[in-house]
């Protein structure tokens, strides 16, 4: 079973959680897609291609993919680096993931 670790800042401790424990949080789920709606749409808006960000990054475009189509969540490091690539901020990009849906 593949799992992965989570930091949590009040004590610094990590916590092991498979990967069917996080598919189970539904909270967790909406959020990894808007943030993956919102970062295909920038991207998009700013005429810049799967394999452009990934040339930017010096990641595959298949990560660029996978984060896109959610089969990648996206880590606060990624959100940075991507803001980055894309000549914007970090918080112009969690703006519009929180404010995505809203009228």
């Amino acid at each position: 079973m593949i799992s992965s670790c989570v930091l949590y800042p009040s004590d610094y401790s990590y916590i092991t959680r498979s990967r069917k424990d996080r598919a189970l949080d539904p909270t967790r789920l909406k959020w990894e897609r808007i943030a993956a709606i919102v970062l295909t749409g920038t991207r998009r808006e700013m005429a810049v291609s799967q394999q452009e960000l990934a040339d930017r990054l010096g990641w595959t475009r298949n990560m660029v993919a996978n984060l896109e189509s959610g089969r990648r969540s996206l880590r606060l490091s990624d959100l940075f680096l991507i803001a980055a690539a894309l000549e914007t901020t970090a918080e112009l990009l969690t703006q519009r993931i929180s404010n995505w849906g809203k009228p």
